[in-house]
Parts: structure tokens; sequence; C-alpha cells
């Protein structure tokens, strides 16, 4: 009976060892949305310098270490998926620094916006980026099935693009050119920002660029309108976890070919 009991107490020891090593964490970052984009900017120019730093750094024991008792990032990203645009190189982040929303075109849905509240509300992110990028895979094919409509005269919508309906594949008209995939969820959801860019005259190449920054500001705008989490944690803080400290949230275009970060003014839309 006492070897029973011994063995009891034993496996009762390493379960609440193992259960308190679990719910074990890193406090919240003390880092404030300014301070956060501050790291970001300098971190950007170190990149554009040649000099990445942080990376080189995260094979130590110590860093992992620090960082498996739990996680305290000061931002999290959303970005687009382009191989060419990893925002803990391009920002010159390490372990804990970041979290990373990523999704072809940047795009936001149910998904993201959970992504991002989670960073928010957990583990009390102070600032939210949305990232776009020159360049972008995405915007291209969309703009280069939507600039047909919105150059016509007189100018068209563009039309939505049939996607799967699980569990039967939607029949697409024979000569269409567009098979219903899931890619072209992506186009549909870039529909708006290409349809806000365009101007009378604009060339093509000049719609994907003039997409590229709008839609960075239409996903922001769309982050604002369907989270009331996110909005309360801008307008008036992070309760119990930052007093009084507001979240921010900035947008932003990466330049693929100088590696720069270029900021764009954004402010929620106004009632």
């Amino acid at each position: 009976m006492k070897k029973f009991k011994a063995v009891v107490l034993a496996v009762a020891s390493l379960v609440i060892s193992a259960s308190l090593a679990w719910g074990a964490s890193n406090p919240a970052t003390t880092v404030t949305p300014d301070q956060a984009l501050a790291l970001l900017k300098a971190g950007n120019a170190q990149y554009v310098k040649g000099r990445v730093l942080h990376l080189t750094a995260q094979s130590q024991p110590s860093v992992r270490a620090y960082a498996a008792n739990g996680q305290n990032p000061y931002a999290v990203i959303l970005g687009c998926i382009d191989s060419r645009v990893p925002p803990e190189i391009i920002f010159d982040r390490g372990l804990n620094e970041t979290f990373s929303v990523r999704v072809a075109g940047n795009v936001i849905a149910d998904h993201e916006i959970g992504s991002i509240e989670y960073a928010v509300e957990h583990t009390g992110v102070p600032l939210v980026v949305i990232l776009g990028h020159t360049k972008c895979g995405a915007v291209t094919s969309s703009v280069g099935y939507g600039y047909q409509f919105v150059s016509a005269k007189p100018r068209v919508a563009i039309p939505h693009l049939e996607v799967p309906n699980p569990p039967s594949i939607v029949e697409t008209p024979v000569g269409s050119g567009f098979e219903p995939t899931y890619i072209n969820s992506l186009v549909n959801s870039l529909i708006p920002p290409m349809e806000a860019a365009f101007t009378a005259g604009m060339s093509q190449a000049a719609m994907v660029d003039a997409t590229i920054v709008k839609n960075v500001t239409m996903v922001a705008d769309e982050l604002w309108d369907k989270s009331p989490l996110i909005r309360e944690f801008v307008e008036k803080g992070t309760p119990g976890v930052r007093p009084l400290q507001k979240v921010k949230i900035v947008t932003g275009i990466y330049d693929v070919t100088t590696g720069v970060v270029t900021w764009i003014p954004w402010a929620p839309p106004v009632p």
C-alpha cells in the first residue's frame, strides 16, 4: 500500500509540475505601439544595409529557452505569402518578437481577423501591421482579370468568380476560361481595392501599383469594421494587460527591389 501511495504521489507530482510548466508564460510586453513601430523601422533600416543582426542570434540556447516558456511579442504583421517578403527578415526580428499572419495578397477574412484578435487580446500585442508589397503576384493576376471591366466605357463592375461549393464542385460554363478554384476567393477579396484604385485612363501596370497601396488601407478598414474587439483595444487600450495603453494599426508597402518599407498613412474610418 505504501508503495502504491508513493507511486500515486510521484505521478501526481509529475502531472502538477507538467501543468505548471505548460501554463508558464512570460509577462506581456511593456513595449508601446510607437516603440514597437520604431523597432520595426530600425530593423528594416538594418536589413536594407545588409546588416541583419537578430537571425544569427536565434540559435543561442538561452534565446530558445526563454521563448519556450511563453511568448510576449510586440507586433502582429498581416502580410503576403510571397517568398520574398518574410517579415522576420525584412524587419530583422527574432524569436518571440512578432506574430506573422500570411496569406496571398495580404487579404483578410475570418481566420486572419481571429489570429490578429488572439495576438492582441491573449498576448497583449500593442501594434498591428498590415503589410503589402510591390510586384505582388496575387494583385497582378487579379488586376489582369479585372482591368478589362473597369477600363471599359462605360465602366463595368468587376464580376465575382465562382469558387468550389463543397461537397460538390460548381460547374463553370464551358469556354469561360475560369475554373471554380479556391484561388478565385483571393481574386474576389481583391475586387474592392481594384475598383477603388482605378481612375480613368489608368494603365494596367499603374492599376497594379495603385491596387497594392489601396489594398492595405482597405484591409485595415475591414479589420476595423469587422472586429469590435480590435476597435475597443485601439480606442480604450488592452484591459488587464496594458492599462491605458492603446493598440495601434499601421499600414505599409515593402519594395521587393530596394528592401525599403514605406509606411502609408491610415486612420480609423469616420462613422
